[in-house]
């Protein structure tokens, strides 16, 4: 029996088309998003577990930090490529981390979005939660901490080297949200 695949090799063309298995080869976007979603923040704990095993927290939350700094670069560069986001000031940023975070599924607001500052609250991470419901809540304070502040400070110098972060709340430290506010200097 032959059964015929294809998938769309760019975004927006729909996901997959052809025939075979009665139908299962179509997924519903939203369930395709939600499962590699998943599997982002899985491979990332078992990455992180690993490394602990082998060298220690302390160690793999360092590493952590490294391998995230670079990897959100990245991430910033295609999210400003391929959803257009045009500009290096402070509300350029606040456009590419919006766009990661809902496609992320966090909950938060902006409550102030100029060329040259910008604060964001977040009052659901699902980060935090993913290491919460798997009982691993030792690593939250240098999760939250060296590699968070990594990740966002290393975004923000991709749109712009002249933007600062500070972050005054944490969740991960037991406050109600956490507050992000960047600054352009």
């Amino acid at each position: 029996m032959e059964h015929t695949f294809s998938s769309s090799k760019r975004r927006g063309n729909g996901g997959t088309h052809g025939k075979g298995f009665g139908g299962l080869n179509v997924v519903p976007p939203e369930m395709a998003a939600e499962f590699f979603r998943s599997a982002y923040a899985g491979i990332d704990g078992v990455w992180f577990m690993c490394v602990e095993e082998k060298y220690g927290l302390e160690e793999a939350a360092e590493l952590d930090a490294k391998v995230w700094s670079i990897f959100a670069r990245i991430l910033a560069k295609r999210v400003m490529k391929w959803f257009g986001v045009k500009g290096c000031d402070v509300e350029a940023l606040v456009k590419t981390i919006t766009l990661r975070w809902t496609m992320e599924g966090w909950e938060f607001k902006v409550p102030v979005c100029r060329s040259d500052r910008a604060v964001m609250l977040v009052r659901r991470c699902p980060w935090l939660e993913t290491i919460r419901k798997s009982g691993r809540e030792h690593v939250i304070p240098l999760v939250c901490g060296k590699v968070c502040e990594a990740v966002y400070q290393n975004w923000a110098q991709t749109v712009n080297p002249n933007i600062r972060l500070r972050r005054p709340r944490r969740m991960g430290e037991g406050d109600e949200l956490c507050e992000f506010i960047y600054t352009y200097e």
